[in-house]
């Protein structure tokens, strides 16, 4: 059979070993490090201020309209569609003469009227 030896190495006699006490010396030199270490910290730069975008929008202020009385016939069909058809013919329309069709499918009735009537030819 083979027979192993037991052999301690020197890191095992070390940790078997009695821990010295530090010298006053090396306790003073640590914490003048760590003093030293923690003073020096600078702190941390401000950031710089955002640049500007290049790209500028300019837009003008988009109002809401309001319903105002309006100087043409309005006629409201309710049993053509499912939904009421509003038809606005302005005052400054020639009976004779032909006129443009406007057909304004979704939104308040009121907005294409007022367009119509802001027109300068019907």
């Amino acid at each position: 059979m083979l027979k192993l030896k037991l052999v301690r190495s020197c890191a095992f006699r070390r940790l078997k070993a009695p821990l010295r006490k530090p010298s006053s010396w090396a306790i003073l030199l640590w914490v003048a490090g760590f003093l030293l270490a923690c003073g020096s910290q600078k702190e941390a730069p401000k950031p710089q201020a955002q640049f500007p975008s290049p790209m500028q929008e300019h837009t003008r202020r988009h109002l809401r309209l309001s319903p105002k009385s309006l100087s043409g016939t309005i006629l409201r069909l309710d049993s053509l569609l499912s939904k009421p058809v509003h038809v606005y013919i302005p005052q400054r329309v020639d009976a004779d003469a032909a006129a443009a069709l406007l057909i304004h499918l979704h939104g308040a009735p009121f907005i294409p009227m007022q367009a119509v009537d802001s027109l300068a030819v019907p």
